[in-house]
């Protein structure tokens, strides 16, 4: 399986990070001024800094360059991903086999201010084609 697939499909990489995971993070930085403010995130700016904005662990690691995560423990730190819930718009009257969902597209400026937002299912499902199956 890819790294694609795995981040795409798998795990949460929007989630905001939590304060064991920045505290984890501190140990790995070589920057003793980046350990500094990432011991004050964790502490009492961790509300207005982080779960106020929702930043990430991949926020944090592109704001704080010298911390040095591997791929793997990086994948260890990101929850799976969350189950979404559709309605369907579709009458089984007019077909028992083959529904239509009516869903927005989510993508709207990230409250961190770093980047775009994408919603994970509602970015996927309007990628797909008339036809398309989905299992």
């Amino acid at each position: 399986m890819s790294a694609f697939d795995i981040l795409s499909g798998y795990v949460e990489l929007n989630q905001p990070i939590s304060k064991r995971q920045i505290e984890t993070l501190t140990t790995l930085c070589k920057d003793k001024n980046e350990q500094v403010n990432l011991t004050n995130l964790a502490g009492d700016a961790y509300e207005k800094e982080i779960l106020d904005k929702r930043i990430s662990i991949l926020d944090i690691l592109e704001m704080y360059r010298s911390c040095e995560l591997i791929f793997s423990q990086y994948l260890r730190m990101l929850p799976s991903l969350h189950i979404r819930q559709y309605s369907i718009s579709s009458s089984p009257l007019w077909s028992s086999e083959i529904v239509t969902l009516t869903y927005d597209v989510h993508c709207s400026p990230s409250l961190s201010g770093l980047g775009q937002f994408y919603g994970v299912a509602s970015n996927y499902l309007s990628n797909l084609k008339e036809g398309d199956q989905i299992n």
